[in-house]
């Protein structure tokens, strides 16, 4: 059966090459020249994929490393990234699965460097799960993870001193607000952004408040 070239399809960074109305190949504009293509015409699309993945390749990994280089990602944002390249499915699994033997993707390192990391910015657990499950990590890992770091930065502190510790913060911020009410409000709402829950955050706020008083009345 003979294939044929049935669109070829210019965008700004990319040109789509479409064969018998279903396979579509992303190239730059580079290999493209390298090989040009017209409607209408036959071509041998598993020699072609096997041609353009030699070049494609390169370019897959080394997009995904400059990726990698501003900040560890997970698999998922990974993938995501080169699909928004244009490059096929088949490549992107190559380029994740060397990625994944250098030790240069590890989910499960990722997710508990970004707990680890969001903790630290006193971000609360119902937040740093919601992030992970948008990057593509799993429920089980990601509670697992989320446990393991906030164990390794909390120590002997309890969740109720640190989230005290947000409330007394963000409190300072709102000191000139007139009304006390409006004022308390916005930190409450600043904390629940944060992912503490409603509970957690009003009791912080009221220890903190306390607290603020007591050392006035000193």
């Amino acid at each position: 059966m003979c294939d044929l070239v049935t669109d070829i399809r210019y965008e700004k960074q990319a040109i789509l090459i479409v064969i018998n109305e279903s396979i579509t190949f992303r190239l730059d504009r580079s290999q493209y020249l390298e090989r040009p293509l017209t409607v209408g015409e036959k071509i041998d699309v598993d020699e072609y994929g096997e041609w353009l993945q030699l070049r494609q390749y390169p370019c897959a990994m080394n997009d995904a490393i400059g990726f990698l280089a501003v900040r560890a990602r997970s698999v998922l944002e990974v993938r995501q990234k080169l699909v928004s390249k244009g490059y096929t499915e088949h490549i992107i699994d190559m380029v994740i699965c060397r990625l994944e033997k250098e030790g240069l993707v590890d989910d499960e390192k990722f997710a508990f460097e970004w707990s680890r990391s969001r903790i630290r910015r006193q971000y609360g657990n119902t937040r740093i799960l919601w992030e992970l499950k948008r990057k593509g990590i799993c429920d089980e890992m990601a509670a697992k993870s989320l446990k393991e770091a906030s164990t390794d930065i909390k120590g002997d502190d309890d969740d109720i001193a640190i989230t005290v510790s947000l409330a007394k913060k963000l409190l300072q911020r709102v000191h000139n607000e007139p009304n006390s009410n409006k004022a308390i409000r916005k930190v409450l709402s600043a904390m629940i952004r944060r992912g503490y829950s409603y509970e957690d955050a009003s009791a912080a706020i009221q220890v903190s408040l306390t607290m603020k008083q007591n050392d006035e009345d000193q």
